[in-house]
């Protein structure tokens, strides 16, 4: 299909909330976005995957997104992929390697070297942490679920999981124990829906849990000003 005819189903479903455009775009974009087996090697599949999915999300659900205003955009989709694709690259080879010769002593020298938080730091940390327990426990369940499974899968509760399996026929899924992609988190919170219909939900539902994380999390007036990493 043409590129610019990709981009009117985008925009048909923008201006319409035509879900069946979203369906018939979708394996457009990622025929445009291949990822290059090269870096797909050096990052690790699910690292490859998980960085195209969020090229994906900024591209069409950014507001005012510089997709639909480009000339070329196929061009444009695959050069904000690359980009992103050697920012990660360059993260990795800036990561020592512990396994070189005298890289672990320099780490734990350097670690060892700091002063231990004083008083105050501790407490601020742990009210920091009590905040963000409760501003992801006020969250929606599917909100709450989405946003543990791609970061922090332990800290999901045993309720929401059961919760969760509920959704799904017998054989159950298993529970993940590492962080999956969102594709994964998809099938789970959408068993049965179209898998491109499922994506697009999930990756709404991670935008509006971060909103709301960091609308909860806003450092009150009067402080620095800032949120709290």
């Amino acid at each position: 299909m043409e590129e610019h005819a990709v981009m009117r189903l985008f925009e048909r479903w923008h201006r319409h909330g035509d879900e069946q455009a979203l369906q018939e775009g979708l394996p457009w974009l990622e025929r445009w976005l291949l990822l290059p087996p090269d870096i797909v090697r050096v990052l690790g599949q699910e690292a490859a995957e998980e960085i195209r999915a969020q090229v994906i999300e900024k591209l069409l659900l950014e507001k005012q997104s510089a997709l639909f205003k480009a000339e070329q955009p196929r061009a444009f989709a695959r050069a904000t992929l690359k980009h992103r694709l050697l920012d990660a690259l360059r993260r990795q080879a800036r990561m020592p390697d512990v396994h070189e010769p005298g890289v672990a002593e320099d780490l734990a020298a350097e670690t060892l070297a700091h002063s231990v938080p004083d008083v105050v730091t501790r407490l601020h940390e742990a009210q920091l942490w009590q905040r963000l327990v409760q501003a992801v426990g006020s969250l929606r369940l599917e909100e709450r679920v989405a946003l543990l499974l791609l970061h922090a899968p332990d800290r999901l509760l045993e309720e929401d999981w059961r919760e969760l399996e509920g959704r799904h026929r017998p054989p159950r899924p298993f529970r993940p124990a590492d962080a999956i992609s969102r594709d994964d988190i998809a099938a789970l919170l959408f068993p049965g829906t179209p898998e491109r219909v499922a994506y697009e939900r999930t990756g709404k539902l991670i935008q509006r849990a971060y909103a709301r994380l960091r609308q909860q999390l806003a450092v009150p007036s009067g402080s620095a000003g800032e949120e709290p990493s």
